[in-house]
């Protein structure tokens, strides 16, 4: 029923999307690329998200860790932000939501309808790759991305974790929709 709930939700957003022709009209739990995040939370709990530096001078990515911010999300199991450094302001230039899957035959049957409605509903073309991680042979990444209005990027992509990392880290298979403003994209192109 989650999985449902999710398709309508990522419908409407991506309607309202194509109608403004706009990156930031894209929501996510309710956040938009543009928002500062301190619209959503106090800086006590963003201090507790789990950071993520590239080292460089640019950009950075925050991920909710705490079970109670957690609980309290409707349709997905993990959001994460990127920001740019010294932004006291905490303005969003990129959102991600995660949801997690036992098999990853699951994942990627969701990631095929969440697709074609964001293709049909955007009238976007997204391009599909299937990636091998470099530090691990076992690892894949099921990926369709492309471009979205003014400058945005869309990216929906299965994450199939070798068994290492799954036991090593602690990693589960999962389902990421991203939305990303022009800068950003091009930034995490050039640092993964």
């Amino acid at each position: 029923m989650k999985r449902l709930f999710l398709i309508l939700i990522l419908t409407l957003s991506f309607q309202s999307l194509s109608k403004a022709d706009d990156i930031r009209d894209f929501e996510l739990e309710g956040m938009s690329i543009g928002d500062s995040l301190l619209k959503y939370y106090d800086l006590d709990q963003i201090s507790n998200f789990l950071q993520n530096d590239y080292n460089n001078e640019k950009f950075y990515k925050l991920q909710i860790i705490d079970q109670s911010l957690l609980n309290e999300l409707e349709k997905y199991d993990s959001i994460s932000f990127h920001f740019k450094k010294n932004d006291n302001e905490y303005i969003i230039q990129n959102i991600g939501g995660i949801i997690f899957y036992n098999k990853i035959d699951d994942c990627l049957n969701e990631k095929k309808i969440i697709s074609k409605e964001i293709s049909e509903v955007l009238d976007v073309k997204l391009t599909y790759s299937k990636l091998t991680a470099s530090y691990d042979k076992n690892t894949k990444y099921y990926q369709s991305e492309g471009e979205v209005g003014k400058g945005g990027v869309v990216a929906i992509t299965c994450y199939d974790w070798s068994k290492k990392d799954e036991e090593n880290k602690g990693w589960n298979d999962n389902l990421s929709i991203e939305i990303f403003n022009k800068e950003v994209a091009i930034f995490i192109r050039q640092n993964s």
